[in-house]
């Protein structure tokens, strides 16, 4: 018995550990990235582009998450605790919100293009996302008094997505205004936010789903392999603006010190582009 004690407190103690290094890595390496990447999304909105809104506010999400998450070396203060539960419960709702929001703009794209890519749509982006960071304290609401079942059957937007995504196959496959890289992009948007939720978020939500149902899985642990996987949102959101962009060159606008690069690529002894030619014809 007494070595079985032993073996489960090491196995703890490790696990913890674990925790603690991944945790403090994702913060080193996530939080530089996030501010780089947001101030280049705020470049991009500027330009009157509808997508890098909703992605800014799922980035903000992430610092949520820094503050919300649990102290692996033990907890000293039950109020602080339970503030940073709520914390971390409202960046994993803020950050549902918002990819849905982003896999709907990318869907409305293909099917709805009329309604996207104006001043006025990043306008209402904008108002929207601040509605939607106060719509989610609702949700938040179950947390607070303890109904985890109905709080996970709110997060469970799985077949939303999938019906996204499947639907805009579908609508890519018969659209010919689009132009193939631009079908890539959305797909690929699509299909990286659909598997982003099921590797990160939906252990999570299964295992809060199980525990509010008292089911147990014997030989497999979920809630630290939940734990664990949450910790590495902050180092793939970002990955979201490579699936965003459209080019190079909008990247290299963003920061000061890279606009003479830039200039130089566009001087007239470089080389043109097939739409510079056809212009030019």
């Amino acid at each position: 018995m007494d070595s079985n004690i032993t073996v489960s407190s090491s196995n703890i103690t490790s696990i913890h550990t674990v925790a603690q290094v991944i945790s403090w890595v994702t913060f080193a390496i996530g939080s530089p990235v996030l501010c780089l990447v947001a101030y280049t999304l705020y470049h991009l909105v500027k330009t009157d582009h509808v997508t890098p809104v909703y992605i800014i506010n799922l980035l903000i999400t992430n610092i949520f998450s820094f503050i919300g998450r649990p102290n692996t070396a033990g907890e000293k203060n039950l109020i602080s605790a339970e503030i940073r539960s709520l914390v971390f419960y409202y960046s994993v709702i803020t950050n549902i919100v918002f990819m849905v929001c982003i896999a709907q703009e990318r869907y409305l794209l293909v099917t709805r293009p009329v309604c996207l890519g104006s001043r006025h749509a990043v306008r209402s982006s904008a108002l929207v996302s601040l509605l939607l960071w106060v719509g989610p304290l609702a949700v938040l609401s179950l947390a607070i008094y303890g109904y985890f079942l109905w709080l996970s059957v709110c997060l469970l937007p799985f077949p939303y997505f999938l019906f996204l995504c499947l639907d805009a196959v579908r609508a890519l496959s018969c659209s010919t205004t689009l132009p193939s890289q631009e079908k890539r992009r959305i797909l690929g948007t699509l299909t990286f936010i659909l598997g982003n939720y099921i590797v990160i978020f939906l252990p999570f939500i299964l295992n809060m789903l199980l525990k509010s149902l008292s089911v147990s899985v014997e030989g497999f642990p979920l809630e630290t392999v939940a734990s664990m996987l949450l910790l590495l949102s902050p180092l793939l959101d970002p990955l979201l603006f490579f699936c965003v962009h459209k080019s190079r060159r909008d990247i290299l606008q963003a920061f000061p010190c890279c606009k003479g690069l830039v200039h130089h690529q566009e001087e007239p002894g470089s080389v043109p582009t097939i739409s510079e030619t056809v212009a030019s014809v």
